[in-house]
């Protein structure tokens, strides 16, 4: 994107919940796993608060044996997987790269 189509809001996912929540409505995942490209999705077990949704989990799992999508969930971490696991995600999205998941 051009650094003009940028906003703040579009990396602030408190910011859809609380405006979902004060609209009444439910809040929509920031980014549904699209088919045909390729989605590594990594949290950790110990994160207070989830962005995504069950269905999303199930969706990345349906797409999962079509190969290119995968997810892992590290039960040690909370937010910052990448600082807190910095081994394990680098291990992950390696494997991810070369098509070993």
């Amino acid at each position: 994107r051009h650094l003009r189509e940028v906003h703040s809001w579009m990396c602030y996912p408190y910011l859809r919940l609380i405006t979902a929540g004060l609209m009444g409505k439910q809040p929509k995942p920031a980014f549904p796993p699209a088919k045909g490209i390729p989605l590594l999705y990594i949290y950790g077990k110990k994160k207070r608060v989830f962005f995504h949704t069950s269905s999303f989990i199930r969706n990345i799992d349906r797409e999962e044996g079509r190969g290119g999508t995968a997810y892992r969930m590290l039960d040690q971490c909370g937010h910052w997987v990448q600082t807190q696991a910095p081994d394990e995600v680098a291990s992950d999205m390696g494997k991810f790269l070369e098509g070993k998941k």
